[in-house]
């Protein structure tokens, strides 16, 4: 009988040894897990920062796109107006020079 409770205190403990091993083998997994958890979403992170990132640059430069076609018409109109106000005081220089060389005229009569 008591070779049998020796036996079976034999058996308990090992049979605990083997369950704490399970365990701590269990913990370590967790652990780990846990590790590539962080990982995985430290990552996400780093992809959803550069994906904003990436989308403002694109904003950005599109921005400045429309900015420079925007400027870009503003001067297109600008140099017209300049060309169109230049043929009006060339004009206006020639009606000048034609009084003036009408009223010469009538006065060397």
């Amino acid at each position: 009988m008591q070779k049998e409770l020796s036996t079976v205190e034999e058996q308990m403990r090992d049979d605990e040894a083997e369950k704490s091993k399970v365990l701590e083998r269990e913990l370590e997994e967790m652990a780990e897990a846990m590790k590539d958890t962080k990982h995985d979403r430290e990552s996400a992170n780093t992809e959803k920062f550069m994906k904003v990132a990436e989308k403002r640059e694109e904003d950005v430069q599109k921005a400045m796109e429309e900015a420079r076609e925007e400027t870009q018409k503003k001067l297109g109109v600008m140099q017209q107006e300049i060309e169109a106000f230049a043929r009006s005081q060339e004009a206006e220089e020639q009606r000048v020079t034609g009084e003036a060389a009408q009223y010469a005229a009538s006065e060397a009569k």
